[in-house]
């Protein structure tokens, strides 16, 4: 395995990707404008996105 692809470089990666997906939800649940409250379902894909990275982490990180 090379350098690039190192366990501690993915479990980097893993990590960044699963903050960048929950930033990426609390923008979406909060509104800028008025701090008023939406509701998230599982039809966003934002949901799904950090799905898929909680399920990649859990898998092989």
């Amino acid at each position: 395995m090379s350098y690039l692809y190192g366990p501690k470089i993915i479990k980097d990666k893993i990590l960044t990707n699963i903050s960048a997906a929950i930033r990426e939800i609390h923008r979406l649940a909060v509104d800028d404008d008025n701090q008023t409250s939406r509701i998230i379902t599982n039809d966003d894909w934002q949901v799904h996105c950090l799905l898929e990275h909680l399920d990649f982490a859990l898998l092989y990180g």
